[in-house]
């Protein structure tokens, strides 16, 4: 192994070092709402084909403990072929402020999910908007701590959403401690004022910064990105603050898909939108993936070759104990520490996992569901 070589995996550690510990410290800027102010809130989910676990969520937005007279919920039937739309039928008869939308057609103006959440938007009522998928349940208290945050300048407040599958075994936990990682570059870019990304499963904003911001039609040709592609533009226009929510009462849990080409064909999907980040957001991403992968390499080639050794296992170990730093701190702050337990295994699965899925999300054809 050369020196040349050896150079570039010392460029490549301080580049991850860097991130690391820029992301460790974007989360210590969090900041806990104060808002004590309630007003009205729309709830927007969009279901296709949901009806094996849509009771599941709207179960749990029936428990809200936020005033029901201020929420408005919407359910968008987005062409289902199953009973996805009696199970929200039986819901609205149920709740009351219920309003059910039936998309009947792709539009060719708009991705099928982003037409279906324009449609639903565009009949809320609420100052807020607020957004969850059919495969998750929120906590009874999260309509009222997501309002905490809209303080006067807030316009946009995200969440966390572990991937909680109850499921025993390891991979489970791997895909619970991924989703944390997500939750840890979304939570520490917000708090440097960089926010490059969010989950739409758990994502709030009022409905004066969409309509300020042209909602969709700024990323339209994204089949993906109704969520960070969202988020990135309202940053870039700085209408208004950004935030992060702490705290167990904001989770919103969802359901990891359980077959492996739909997991495949998920993930492709939300890599699809990095095509349209800017370029200096590119090239971070782009960066600090190289430098990871790079660590493992040079880590492996120094136990096969036998050269440089020393060197390659500090600069890899340095990367573990980073991220395992930063890992346990954001799950202090997001989540539970129990989860780390398996970092280890989600070490290696984080690297294949990025090296392949990712490149094939942003080159490779996308479809939605």
């Amino acid at each position: 192994m050369s020196l040349y070589f050896e150079i570039v995996l010392i460029c490549c550690a301080c580049t991850y070092f860097a991130v690391t510990v820029a992301l460790a410290f974007g989360v210590s800027r969090l900041k806990t709402g104060h808002n004590r102010r309630r007003f009205p809130v729309s709830v927007i989910v969009v279901a296709r084909n949901e009806a094996h676990q849509i009771d599941r969520c709207l179960a749990a937005l029936s428990k809200q403990d936020y005033p029901r007279h201020l929420i408005q919920m919407i359910l968008v039937n987005d062409r289902s072929e199953d009973s996805t739309a009696a199970r929200m039928d039986a819901f609205c008869e149920m709740y009351g402020s219920c309003t059910r939308i039936d998309i009947l057609h792709e539009e060719t103006s708009l991705s099928p999910k982003k037409y279906a959440l324009a449609k639903a938007i565009s009949k809320a009522t609420g100052k807020a908007l607020l957004f969850t998928d059919a495969d998750c349940q929120p906590s009874p208290q999260w309509i009222s701590r997501m309002i905490r945050y809209f303080e006067p300048d807030v316009v946009l407040t995200a969440g966390f959403s572990p991937l909680v599958s109850g499921e025993p075994g390891w991979w489970s936990k791997i895909l619970e401690l991924d989703s944390l990682a997500s939750a840890i570059v979304a939570a520490g870019s917000i708090g440097l004022g960089s926010a490059s990304t969010c989950t739409g499963r758990n994502l709030a904003f009022t409905r004066e910064a969409f309509n300020q911001t042209y909602g969709y039609a700024a990323h339209q040709q994204s089949l993906s990105g109704d969520d960070d592609l969202l988020l990135q533009n309202m940053r870039r226009q700085r209408i208004g603050e950004l935030r992060y929510a702490m705290g167990r009462e904001c989770l919103v849990p969802a359901l990891p898909v359980t077959n492996f080409r739909d997991f495949i064909r998920q993930r492709k999907r939300h890599f699809s939108a990095g095509r349209f980040y800017t370029f200096p957001l590119k090239l971070t991403f782009f960066a600090y993936h190289l430098s990871n992968l790079m660590l493992f390499i040079g880590f492996v080639s120094s136990l096969l070759r036998g050269d440089w050794l020393s060197l390659n296992t500090a600069l890899f170990s340095g990367k573990l104990f980073a991220d395992f730093c930063l890992m346990g701190y954001a799950a202090r702050k997001l989540y539970h520490p129990k989860i780390l337990r398996y970092f280890l295994p989600w070490e290696f699965y984080f690297v294949l996992y990025n090296t392949i899925v990712g490149p094939a999300g942003v080159i490779g054809k996308i479809r939605w569901k």
